[in-house]
């Protein structure tokens, strides 16, 4: 019969990473004063993981605010599309540190979670079925995809009339009106 799928995905999401100033005297190869940490490498991959953190807490706030979210904008939310579209059960975990000094950082983990928390992700279930291995089940599944269709095309037709009466009705009531 009717089988379903899961797929598990397990992201480890660092926190947004704070380049490090140099000494005020240094300056960088160009010399101009820079924004870099050592290694010059460590700045780039901190660039990228806050233009990641960057796009998902973007694409988790239109989600928030029931809007169409775009995953275009970065890899890593073009990766977590399934899930945030509901074919995966999402649980994040927010890791914030105790001290004083991580206050600013703890504050945006934990805006961070809320958004995630208020993001509108409805569970839609995998199911495939097998059309070779099981006729019967193939057969079904396209005798419903057929039904669907029809219904679909018959709602529209509906609607259609329906916008039709409509604009009758708004067509005698300005008649209505400018005889009266």
């Amino acid at each position: 019969g009717v089988r379903f799928e899961a797929t598990l995905c397990v992201v480890d999401l660092a926190g947004s990473e704070k380049p490090k100033r140099r000494k005020s005297g240094e300056h960088s190869q160009n010399g101009q004063r820079a924004w870099v940490s050592a290694p010059e490498t460590r700045f780039h991959e901190g660039v990228g993981i806050n233009k990641s953190l960057s796009a998902l807490n973007h694409v988790l706030r239109q989600m928030g605010d029931r809007l169409k979210p775009s995953f275009r904008n970065a890899t890593l939310t073009r990766l977590l599309q399934p899930t945030l579209q509901g074919r995966a059960k999402l649980a994040l975990i927010c890791c914030v540190a105790p001290g004083t000094a991580q206050l600013e950082e703890t504050r945006r983990t934990l805006q961070f979670g809320r958004r995630a928390a208020r993001a509108s992700i409805r569970i839609v279930p995998n199911t495939v079925v097998p059309k070779k291995s099981d006729p019967e089940a193939a057969a079904r599944a396209e005798r419903l995809e057929r039904e669907n269709l029809q219904l679909a095309r018959a709602v529209a037709a509906q609607a259609a009339k329906l916008e039709e009466k409509a604009r009758r009705i708004k067509t005698l009531e300005k008649l209505a009106l400018s005889v009266g």
